[in-house]
């Protein structure tokens, strides 16, 4: 799993953060 930001991608920084926050969020429910 290599999330690395690229340098263009500087705006979608904070919904890329998000999106793997809900996503680990997501797996922490489902693993109880």
């Amino acid at each position: 799993m290599s999330d690395a930001p690229a340098p263009s991608d500087r705006g979608l920084q904070a919904e890329r953060t998000a999106l793997s926050w809900s996503r680990t969020s997501f797996a922490f429910l489902v693993n109880g």
